[in-house]
C-alpha cells in the first residue's frame, strides 16, 4: 500500500463514502477520457495526483473541441463518488485527482474496448 504523505507530498487525501449502486455505473465520454489520461500518465511514471487545471490543459490539447472547467470538475466529482478517483487538496485548497485501484481496472477495461 502506498504511503499517501510520501507519494503525494503537499496534497491531503479527502475521502467520501462511495455510492452503493445495484446497477452498473454509466461513464460519460469525458469521464472515459479522464480515466484514460490518468492511466496513461501513471504508465509513464507520474504517480502524484494531477491538479485539475493541468488535467484540463491536457484534455484540451488532445481534443478537437474544448472541455469546459465546470464540466470537468463535475465529471471528476462524479468519478470520485463512484470510487474511481481519489481526491486531494494542497495547502492552497487546489484540487487534484489520482486513480483508485478500481479506477485503474475501469481504465484498462475502457482501453480494451477501444482496442477490440
Amino acid at each position: 500500500m502506498l504511503d499517501m504523505n510520501s507519494v503525494f507530498g503537499a496534497y491531503v487525501y479527502h475521502s467520501y463514502e462511495t455510492l452503493i449502486r445495484k446497477q452498473p455505473v454509466r461513464i460519460s465520454e469525458l469521464q472515459r477520457k479522464v480515466l484514460l489520461v490518468l492511466s496513461a500518465l501513471e504508465a509513464h511514471g507520474h504517480t502524484a495526483p494531477l491538479p485539475v487545471m493541468q488535467l484540463l490543459s491536457l484534455l484540451n490539447t488532445a481534443a478537437n473541441k474544448d472541455v469546459y472547467a465546470t464540466n470537468l470538475r463535475a465529471s471528476l466529482h462524479t468519478l470520485h463518488r463512484y470510487g474511481l478517483l481519489l481526491k486531494f487538496r494542497n495547502e492552497s485548497l487546489n484540487l487534484a485527482f489520482a486513480l483508485t485501484d478500481t479506477g485503474r481496472r475501469k481504465a484498462e477495461a475502457i482501453r480494451y474496448e477501444i482496442v477490440v
